[in-house]
């Protein structure tokens, strides 16, 4: 959890004037929060991290791609 000078800091920062201000920023940490969540997710089933090429292969017929 954020303590209460770093939220008033983010507040400042961010200039959140309003509730639409303060939505737009918890959108983006939704979609922030959600997208690294989905990537672990990835990284745990497929066993290997993203852009990591060198795990990263398709093998038909026994024929790496």
């Amino acid at each position: 959890m954020l303590s209460d000078d770093k939220i008033k800091r983010l507040i400042a920062e961010k200039k959140l004037n309003t509730i639409d201000d303060v939505n737009k920023l918890l959108r983006g940490f939704s979609k922030q929060l959600l997208e690294t969540m989905l990537e672990g997710e990835l990284t745990d089933h497929l066993g290997y991290e993203k852009h990591d090429y060198a795990n990263n292969y398709i093998s038909i017929d026994s024929h790496f791609i």
